[in-house]
């Protein structure tokens, strides 16, 4: 496996590389290799996919969605960048008429997540990743 360079948005082809913080960070699938295939969608095509790796701060529920994107994406949530990775969450539309992806994650501080954005069937196209947090852990 490659290592990360860490730079805030250095997207990847696997293997991971990192970026930093909450907010929208922006790329593109054009060009891409099909790399991951999503575990939410039967029959899906073979769509270019960008992943990257990402690291909570803080504990807490997260919500990570497509919106700003200029096509039909999926988006899977990883544990790991191997080849037989746990899916922790995919989703391929946010409802029926809105065409982006939305997941809703827990994190304990320091968990480290993979991130991966496809396409539905061959779709490929500029994306917009945001990531925010919805509620913090609380000590009960």
């Amino acid at each position: 496996m490659n290592k990360s360079s860490g730079r805030k948005n250095d997207w990847l082809l696997p293997p991971c590389h990192s970026v930093a913080g909450v907010g929208a960070n922006t790329r593109t699938t054009v060009r891409s290799g099909d790399d991951v295939t999503p575990g939410c969608v039967m029959g899906i095509g073979a769509a270019p996919d960008r992943s990257f790796q990402w690291t909570a701060t803080e504990a807490g529920d997260y919500t990570i969605d497509t919106a700003g994107s200029n096509f039909d994406t999926v988006l899977i949530v990883r544990d790991s960048c191997s080849a037989g990775a746990a899916q922790l969450a995919c989703n391929d539309d946010r409802s029926a008429t809105n065409l982006q992806s939305e997941v809703n994650i827990t994190a304990t501080a320091g968990q480290t997540f993979i991130i991966t954005v496809d396409g539905y069937t061959a779709e490929a196209g500029d994306f917009v990743v945001n990531i925010q947090a919805t509620a913090p852990a609380t000590d009960d």
